[in-house]
């Protein structure tokens, strides 16, 4: 099976902003959801008197409500910052200065930009109570997360909807942009990048061979992609591809001739 069969037919990475709005529609949905609870008077809710004995409950989970509509806020503006709207422009809608804008959400952008680079805290251990994951599972999982929100807009849909219009016209996966070659190329660099910088606080430690054949792969699979997309082979795609070639030939080397886990417990 060639380099390529094995890849297969995968698709091309959506863009980081595809990312990012599909954690602003998870969110959104998993509000909406929780709001719908508020809707409904349980039958002994309220009593004849007047009194409301289950008020301070619903107290209670009104006060979740301000941390989810911050967390839908926050989502919205890192997908307008991937898809490079400027801070001004942020701080016009939210009615605030441009460095003001800066200032609050940031930081939530760079923490985001950086976990789609390296979506496992790096310290990671697999202690129990250790988080894994620093990366949304919407923006970690995109697809399994589009046919998810597909399914939760066909559930909502309006009644009112007119009968003859097609389901499929209001989804989500129907909006997913996926990255050009060039693109999936330079994202997959960056993200060989951070492996190095995760693994740069420990001297002795190089990034997993698996996690780097990976990220080699993919960085393989989008310069055949480029390659395919030009009448005349370049010299630099033939350069790039010649290098990426190699460096998957020599992880999977490397690949192979490691102990498995096993074998280094026995020898112990």
């Amino acid at each position: 099976m060639s380099e390529g069969d094995e890849r297969g037919d995968r698709l091309p990475p959506v863009t980081e902003a595809t990312r990012a709005r599909l954690v602003l529609s998870a969110e959104a949905a998993e509000m909406a959801d929780y709001l719908r609870g508020f809707v409904p008077i349980g039958e002994h809710e309220l009593r004849e008197d007047g009194s409301a004995p289950s008020a301070g409950s619903v107290i209670d989970e009104a006060n979740r409500l301000p941390g989810m509509a911050r967390r839908v806020l926050e989502a919205a503006v890192v997908y307008a910052r991937l898809g490079k709207v400027t801070w001004e422009e942020i701080g016009g809608a939210l009615d605030v200065t441009r460095q003001s804008a800066q200032e609050r959400f940031d930081e939530v952008v760079d923490e985001f930009q950086e976990a789609l680079l390296s979506p496992e805290y790096p310290d990671y251990t697999g202690k129990f109570g250790e988080l894994r994951w620093r990366l949304h599972p919407a923006a970690r999982e995109p697809e399994a997360t589009a046919r998810d929100l597909d399914e939760w807009v066909r559930r909502h849909r309006d009644p009112d909807d007119a009968a003859d219009e097609e389901p499929e016209v209001v989804s989500v996966s129907g909006g997913l942009a996926r990255m050009d070659p060039y693109a999936e190329q330079r994202w997959h660099s960056a993200r060989a990048h951070q492996q190095w910088k995760d693994a740069a606080d420990d001297v002795a430690a190089l990034p997993p061979v698996e996690d780097r054949l990976e990220v080699a792969e993919a960085i393989l699979g989008a310069w055949e992609r480029i390659a395919a997309g030009q009448t005349r082979v370049s010299a630099p795609t033939r350069d790039g591809l010649a290098h990426a070639r190699r460096s998957v030939a020599e992880l999977r080397a490397q690949l192979s001739t490691e102990p498995s886990d096993e074998t280094t417990r026995s020898s112990r």
